[in-house]
């Protein structure tokens, strides 16, 4: 697998194998068959469940969000979560888009892509995209289900006016004309109703008929949904005019708007394009930050690479628990038999919510740290490892502690005099870790770039296509912003 580029829009795409720590990177085997089942999340926030059968080899699954993040933050956590069966995933994107574009997922909302048409194109055009789109949204041609007639120009189409989710020249050339009514539905089904609180949509409309009179013909159009008045009196000119609703209720029917041509209108009805998202609350908490940045440095110290994004949400890392406050703490460490060397690092003690700590039968050596700052500790289990030096005189006495320290037989009572001795560089394990050994969350680190300002939106696309293969096992991919 190399880098390579898009013949088409000249995109380039660049290989994860130098950012891949676990999981499998290969060339898809058409031969064999699995079936998937796993979920998605964006830092702490589950956005999707997703599943495969065999009868759905070649099936694609696109699927596009629009997430803000502060220029302060360095990161957006993609996590693909397994649930029974290893999660994959054929491609990633990360856009960078302008300033006050899609401004409502500043206000805790993330936006998911339903539909997005390039109305007037033809069944043969292909989708508008990059570089007619220089944020490589992609605009599709409308199936067969869509019968009004379509109309094109080459003429450029004048700049938005006030339109801030900046359609293309490209999108904006062609468009659906009528001279009654027609309509544009889209019904989400079952599995977007139970998770959507409100859609944004956006409706764009601009004049590209040349063969009419300016100075006399006029179109004005009036616009319903399921049958109830949603605009009246709009009128369109050859400028491009977006139409949008930020917080559009959800309705089991679904969403079905008619254009028709206002009476005193000499034109029919227009619609160049238009777009419907799910707009879903996002979560806005994460793990404690003391306690983020201290199991990063436990993470790296002990060789964990096979888990990142935040610790706590959605889900936790396996071999921690977290309490359900608003800000989780970390209340519990478990790492029993993770063939784990080296020595304990002082950042343990940092966990300050920190209840039950089990490193037993791995292959620590030197001194056991310092963990009084642990007030809230009861169990801590260190049992067979290479411990050495005294016990610290605050763990062993320490009330309610379950200490157990048996199979280390270079330890000693707090108030003997046994030497610490100096880590086994040579230990026989020829790892600083599990790492890679234990199926978990992958990192992956992905450099781009985004746009300056008080905040960015980016919006992310992940291409998930169902093969008879073995499911590529990457769980969670963390987009770095430079």
């Amino acid at each position: 697998m190399t880098n390579s580029t898009d013949p088409v829009t000249g995109i380039q795409w660049t290989t994860d194998v130098p950012y891949i720590s676990t999981g499998i990177n290969q060339i898809i085997d058409r031969t064999a068959s699995v079936d998937n089942s796993f979920s998605a999340s964006i830092d702490s926030s589950s956005v999707d469940e997703l599943s495969w059968t065999e009868t759905e080899v070649d099936t694609v699954i696109e699927l596009e969000y629009v997430v803000a993040t502060s220029v302060t933050g360095d990161s957006i956590s993609f996590c693909l979560i397994p649930n029974g069966t290893p999660a994959f995933i054929n491609t990633l994107e990360l856009r960078p888009l302008a300033v006050g574009m899609y401004d409502v997922v500043y206000k805790g909302k993330y936006l998911k892509m339903l539909t997005r048409l390039n109305c007037g194109a033809s069944l043969t055009d292909p989708p508008v995209r990059y570089p007619d789109d220089p944020y490589d949204r992609i605009w599709y041609t409308p199936g067969v289900d869509y019968k009004v007639d379509g109309t094109k120009t080459t003429t450029k189409v004048p700049g938005p006016r006030e339109v801030f989710d900046k359609p293309p020249v490209a999108v904006m050339q062609s468009a659906w004309i009528f001279s009654g009514l027609f309509w544009w539905s889209y019904n989400p089904g079952d599995y977007e109703l139970g998770l959507t609180t409100t859609y944004y949509v956006n409706h764009f409309f601009a004049e590209i008929q040349t063969a009419i009179d300016l100075a006399t013909d006029i179109r004005i159009l009036n616009i319903n949904l399921n049958c109830e008045k949603y605009f009246s009196n709009l009128t369109v000119d050859s400028s491009t005019t977006q139409l949008f609703n930020k917080r559009l209720n959800v309705s089991s029917i679904g969403t079905n708007f008619t254009f028709s041509p206002d009476p005193q209108s000499t034109l029919g009805a227009i619609l160049n394009a238009g777009k419907i998202y799910a707009s879903r609350d996002k979560v806005m908490s994460s793990t404690d930050a003391k306690d983020a940045d201290a199991l990063e440095v436990l993470k790296t110290s002990l060789g964990l690479k096979s888990w990142a994004g935040d610790p706590c949400l959605p889900v936790a890392f396996d071999w921690l628990s977290c309490d359900k406050g608003m800000t989780p703490r970390v209340i519990s460490i478990k790492l029993s038999n993770f063939n784990l060397t080296g020595t304990i690092p002082s950042s343990i003690g940092d966990l300050t919510a920190l209840m039950d700590l089990w490193l037993d039968n791995n292959k620590f050596q030197g001194a056991i740290p310092d963990l009084s700052k642990l007030a809230k500790l009861k169990t801590l289990f260190l049992q067979n490892n290479k411990f050495s030096g005294p016990i610290p005189a605050d763990l062993e006495s320490k009330s309610g502690l379950n200490l157990q320290t048996s199979g280390n037989d270079k330890l000693c009572a707090p108030t003997e005099n046994c030497p610490i001795l100096p880590p086994d560089l040579t230990d026989d394990s020829g790892t600083t870790g599990r790492g890679g050994s234990k199926s978990g969350v992958s990192g992956v680190v992905i450099g781009v770039i985004v746009v300056s300002g008080i905040a960015a939106i980016g919006g992310l696309l992940m291409l998930l296509k169902r093969l008879k293969s073995a499911p590529i096992e990457i769980s969670c991919i963390k987009l770095q912003i430079c």
